[in-house]
């Protein structure tokens, strides 16, 4: 009996040994899936990620086009306004000029029958004596 219980110690010993083999190699598959999962939601989450920045970057694009084409329609009114008062200033200088050069005119006028009264005055003067 000692032979058969001793083939029953080896038997058991080497079904623990294969048992342990087993869980190493079950424990070692779940860690390596443990692993591949990790790598994945890394990933999934890296991706996310990066799909939600270039969205914003999208947005702020969009927005600033926006703006910026605002930006420009206000800046074209702004032009359009400074050139019309630009033109008015013009049409005011240029008549303002006129009036000055029409001015002129009549007081060289003035100044040329104030003279020839003068001397017709001093004429007469002379005449009358």
């Amino acid at each position: 009996m000692a032979a058969a219980e001793e083939a029953a110690i080896k038997a058991r010993d080497a079904f623990e040994d294969e048992l342990k083999r087993s869980l190493d190699r079950q424990a070692e598959q779940l860690q390596r899936i443990k692993q591949e999962a990790l790598e994945t939601l890394e990933k999934k989450s890296y991706e996310e990620r990066e799909a939600a920045v270039k969205a914003a970057q999208n947005n702020a694009e969009k927005e600033m086009e926006t703006a910026l084409g605002a930006l420009e329609t206000e800046s074209e009114k702004l032009i359009s306004s400074l050139e019309q008062a630009m033109a008015g200033l013009r049409r005011q200088k240029e008549e303002t000029e006129k009036e000055l050069t029409d001015t002129k005119g009549m007081l060289e006028e003035n100044e040329d029958t104030i003279y020839d009264l003068q001397q017709l005055q001093k004429t007469e003067k002379k005449t009358s004596r």
